[in-house]
């Protein structure tokens, strides 16, 4: 505690202001300044909060901005004394305040460091020193402890004595210091409950703890009463003149709590008011009750009881009833009456007698009546306690789930001479909702009576739960033996730690071929599972013929209990043909059930070695065949190249070719018209023109759909003007044709007249049969072929370590032979691409029909050649049929005297003009609010508007 500040010191406080404020004058490499550390005060005591100051001179001619000032303890590793600051520093003096709490002594005698480091803004200069604080020695008292010195509880009223531990931390001496007790309530506010001051005396510097008994007769305080308090012990210290005031008042107190214990208070209590005898006449009589202590939990006492006879003016018992410590302790008694005692101190077996129980020493009593008349007594016990699916008998043990229901059958049996009323009361603390049950029954003297309970168990697992069951008679009833009224049976409440695997998210990669596995193929099982616990787990499986389970590890959650098993297994190539099965498992640690799914089983294929080995040269064959494939496809990409080189076709036309569609309406076109002969565009100027692709920004011509950069779909609606095609007059068909075309137009023909091909194929002087042997006989010729060229590719692949020149040998071979590339596939002029465009072929497609005629060498009209036939065919339906004119079909002679050996007069075909398959656009709205599929009123469809070939 800080005293009076002496007026002895001022003197050596003068003294020390000349130390304490010395300048410190440095000259650094970078740096100028001259730094000072200065005390605000002229006396520094040990402990005492110091507020000083940094000064700093700039001698220099120009300021120096952003430098960074450190401050630290005793040196550069020692504890910063504020954040880092950053100064500007103006030519002159510039200061800092800083403060230095509680200043211990040191290790240097009262003489402490405080180190200056300063820096510029980009670190080139920098500068360090230190300034010394010196400090006057200080007593400083500490409060350690404070212990009640009592050896039994204390009560309200006792006189209070103490234990105080104090030390002195300080370097100075403390004399004629003083302690104090003061009572405080628990919250910590001042009762008024303060004890005599009493002397603890000098105390010299660097004193550790010290212990001083305090008497009761020293501080003259008394405990309040019962209730909880602290104590709190106050070291004093007034310094004398000359000497050093305590500066650190923090530690001068400490507390400890402080229980005072109210004085004890008997109660006694008696099972009921009227006692009845176990037998109508003999007796005996049992007074039953309990004597319960209050206030004074602190040790076991004894409590000296008698039972007293009103009517018979005797004393009829005196017992020594213990009672152990605990609050609110609680024994019982009982006192046992016999027959003869009564009669011979005067009663009679009719007559009722006024008793009662009492403390000797407290005037505390119980009253009651002795009854002579005959008594029941109620036995109960518990048969069984059962839920949906579980049964326990006496003594067992029932584990249940959380939320499922249990039933309790009690049976009461009444053994005595009475019949007797009373309630059955179940009570369990664990149930969901209501935790007791109550029901009421009468038992008839030597019957039983069975009641049900039944309970829904809470969702708190728990072991060992207890069921009580209770049988109270009613008031003015009593039950002559009270021991066997009570039941108890024990419950646990558990969910069960299980794992179900779901045989729906099985996955297993590669996925079997036919449901059947296949030997020596490495196989990837997943699975996801359902957990009835959170936590973590290793569950796995185990395949046949292995005998160590592979786990995989599952951590569930309270919110996600599906967890995900993996297993890899191969199938041995012993198990060919019979079934293999992998079983899972549970995590056997945490005994945890499987239910459900347990195993995934397949049959394995029923494969040999010899089969293996000729899969395995198989696939090496294949190998070899998709190589040679690849050269012939390279050797037909570079001569496809070259011809292209050597085309004599100029640009323009090349790139007319390109396009079978006008861009204006959609119309099919030859290629080399100038205006379309559909909707009258400009052709020439709509395939010349460019524009910028829609995603890249490259320029690319306007007709194409797809941006060869960056491979874009490409809009033609919006760059070309949206035109209709212009109308074309239906021809009507007689209704005598009309009559021959099927009207179901699911099953409509789309060529007419090929249910009598013989008759019409022999008007071009070739019979179905002719055809046929023809067809057969070009076959022959392209298997035998193939059977040689197969033939010398098995005898080049033989040797397994064969190399890229040595496959292509057979056929540089036979190209030294004189069999060219163009032998097979036909001179650059007269080749074709054929390409899967994505549109719909019918049989009039002249294209597909021709090449048909040049693979089977038939020779046949192809669609768009004029014919003329007199006499038949005359049907315009039929495809490649130009009807003649009527003048044309005047003469019909020709029927009659049959066909002319020569054929008919051809007219020679227009030159085909070479383009590519057309390409379909994907259906998308033009602008004229249909699709450009769809096709519109009056208005004909591609097919009807290609031009013949």
């Amino acid at each position: 505690m800080r005293g009076a500040r002496p007026r002895g010191v001022i003197l050596l406080a003068t003294a020390l202001l000349c130390i304490s404020s010395v300048p410190i004058n440095v000259q650094a490499a970078g740096f100028g300044f001259d730094i000072r550390v200065s005390s605000m005060t002229a006396v520094i005591y040990e402990g005492q909060d110091v507020i000083f100051t940094v000064s700093i001179w700039n001698n220099e001619s120009e300021d120096e901005n952003n430098v960074k000032l450190w401050v630290y303890k005793n040196d550069l590793s020692g504890e910063q004394i504020g954040p880092l600051d950053i100064v500007d520093l103006a030519v002159g003096e510039t200061t800092r305040t800083y403060f230095w709490p509680n200043i211990g002594w040191g290790d240097d005698d009262g003489v402490r460091t405080v180190y200056v480091a300063i820096e510029s803004a980009n670190g080139a200069k920098e500068q360090q020193e230190l300034g010394l604080i010196e400090l006057v020695a200080a007593p400083n008292l500490v409060a350690e402890n404070v212990v009640l010195n009592a050896s039994s509880t204390l009560l309200g009223g006792e006189a209070l004595a103490f234990n105080v531990t104090y030390s002195n931390t300080g370097h100075a001496a403390a004399n004629g210091a003083q302690g104090r007790i003061d009572i405080l309530s628990d919250s910590g506010a001042d009762l008024g409950l303060q004890s005599t001051t009493f002397d603890i005396g000098d105390i010299q510097a660097n004193t550790s703890s010290t212990t001083l008994e305090v008497p009761a007769g020293q501080l003259n305080l008394n405990a309040p009463e019962g209730g909880t308090y602290s104590a709190r012990f106050t070291i004093l210290h007034q310094a004398g003149n000359g000497e050093a005031p305590q500066m650190i008042e923090s530690d001068d107190d400490v507390s400890t709590p402080l229980i005072v214990s109210l004085p004890a208070e008997h109660v006694i209590s008696l099972e009921r008011t009227e006692f009845q005898a176990t037998t109508a006449i003999e007796g005996p009589w049992y007074i039953n009750g309990s004597v319960t202590r209050y206030h004074d939990p602190s040790q076991e006492t004894i409590v000296a009881i008698e039972l007293y006879c009103l009517d018979l003016q005797v004393r009829l018992g005196v017992k020594n009833v213990t009672i152990g410590a605990g609050q609110d302790a609680s024994s019982p008694f009982s006192f046992e009456i016999g027959y003869n005692d009564l009669v011979e101190a005067g009663a009679s077996s009719t007559q009722n007698l006024d008793i009662y129980v009492e403390i000797q020493t407290e005037n505390e009593r119980a009253d009651a009546v002795l009854v002579f008349v005959s008594e029941p007594n109620v036995k109960v016990s518990a048969e069984l306690l059962r839920t949906s699916n579980t049964t326990a008998q006496t003594g067992e043990i029932l584990t249940i789930r959380p939320g499922e229901s249990v039933i309790w059958r009690v049976t009461l049996v009444n053994d005595g001479t009475q019949d007797v009323s009373g309630v059955g009361s179940v009570t369990w603390d664990y149930a969901l909702g209501e935790t007791s049950e109550l029901n009421a029954r009468t038992i008839t003297a030597g019957g039983d009576v069975t009641i049900l309970f039944e309970f829904t168990a809470g969702e708190t697992e728990v072991q060992g739960s207890e069921l009580n069951f209770v049988w109270t008679p009613d008031e003015n009833e009593w039950d002559r033996i009270t021991t066997d009224n009570t039941v108890q049976r024990f419950l646990n409440i558990a969910t069960p730690n299980s794992v179900e695997f779901l045989s729906s998210t099985l996955i297993i990669s590669p996925k079997p071929t036919d449901g059947e596995l296949i030997p020596g193929t490495r196989y990837t099982i997943s699975i996801q599972a359902r957990f009835t616990k959170p936590g973590s787990y290793n569950v796995g499986c185990l395949p046949d013929g292995q005998d160590q389970i592979q786990t995989s590890f599952a951590e569930v959650t309270s919110n996600d209990l599906i967890g995900t098993m993996k297993c890899e297994f191969t199938v041995p190539i012993s198990r060919s043909g019979e079934i293999f099965s992998v079983a899972f498992s549970s995590d056997q640690d945490s005994n945890q059930e499987m239910i459900g799914y347990s195993s995934y089983e397949r049959i394995v294929q029923n494969e040999d070695l010899n089969q293996q080995m000729a899969d395995e040269q198989s696939d090496r064959r294949s190998v070899a065949i998709i190589l040679l494939v690849l050269v012939a496809i390279l050797a037909l990409v570079a001569l496809v190249f070259a011809i292209r080189l050597t085309d004599d076709q100029t640009e323009e036309e090349v790139e007319r070719s390109i396009y079978a569609y006008c861009p204006h309406c959609d119309g099919p076109i030859e290629g080399d018209e100038n205006q379309c002969p559909h909707c009258d565009a400009d052709l020439t100027k709509a395939t010349t023109s460019f524009r910028s692709c829609s995603a890249c920004d490259e320029t690319i011509p306007a007709v194409m759909e797809t941006c060869p950069y960056c491979g874009v779909e490409q809009s033609l609606t919006s760059h070309y003007e949206r035109r209709e095609r212009k109308m074309v007059e239906e021809i009507a068909i007689p209704d005598t044709i009309a009559s021959t075309m099927d009207t179901d137009e699911e099953e409509q023909d789309y060529v007419v007249g090929e249910d009598d091909f013989e008759a019409i194929a022999g008007e071009f002087g070739s019979g179905e049969d002719a055809s046929a042997s023809q067809w057969e006989s070009e076959l022959e010729t392209a298997e035998r072929t193939f059977s040689e060229l197969e033939a010398a590719y098995l005898a080049e692949v033989a040797v397994d370590d064969m190399d890229d020149e040595e496959i292509i040998t057979p056929l540089l071979d036979r190209t030294s032979k004189g069999l060219e590339l163009d032998d097979v596939i036909g001179a650059s002029d007269q080749r074709r691409a054929l390409k899967d465009d994505g549109s719909e072929l019918s049989a009039s497609d002249a294209l597909i029909r021709k090449d048909i005629y040049d693979i089977t060498g038939e020779d046949g009209v192809l669609p768009g050649e004029e014919v003329n036939i007199r006499g038949m065919m005359t049907d315009p339906s039929i495809v490649g049929n130009e009807v003649p004119d009527a003048e044309g079909l005047v003469d019909f002679s020709g029927l009659e005297a049959g066909h002319s050996s020569s054929p008919p007069a051809q007219e020679q075909p227009k030159k085909a003009v070479r383009r590519k398959a057309a390409r379909r656009r994907s259906p998308q709205n033009d602008g004229t609010g249909q699709e450009s599929g769809v096709k519109k009123d009056n208005q004909p469809t591609d097919e009807e508007n290609t031009p013949s070939e």
